[in-house]
């Protein structure tokens, strides 16, 4: 659990960050999301995660690229190499099992990368 604590507060840091970075005011983020700011407040300081839907748009808002989004989302960060390898292998995959050129950031929005990227 203290695990699980400490992953909420570093994405919770990284959000924070993100939002300032654009200027927002959480009240600001929150209108933006439909949110309340207490909501924002509780994302920031690790008490809750966002779900899928709604990371989707804060990365829409505050302009977050997948690479840096999975780095904070799912603990990747310092390892970007390692993610850029795990992209390349599967993208790879894909074009040779499908005959077909996949466009990476639809490889990266699919569950199955989600999926490998829990098990790294």
């Amino acid at each position: 659990m203290a695990d699980s604590n400490l992953y909420n507060e570093k994405y919770g840091a990284f959000l924070r960050r993100k939002r300032l970075e654009h200027g927002y005011t959480q009240q600001q983020l929150a209108d933006k999301l439909g949110k309340h700011k207490t909501t924002i407040h509780r994302y920031e300081c690790g008490e809750m995660l966002p779900d899928d839907s709604m990371n989707e748009l804060i990365r829409e808002i505050l302009d977050i690229d997948l690479l840096e989004y999975y780095s904070a989302r799912e603990g990747w960060a310092g390892n970007s190499s390692r993610l850029t390898e795990e992209l390349t292998r599967i993208k790879e995959k894909h074009i040779k099992d499908k005959n077909d050129v996949y466009d990476l950031p639809e490889l990266v929005n699919s569950k199955k990368i989600t999926d490998i990227f829990k098990k790294i």
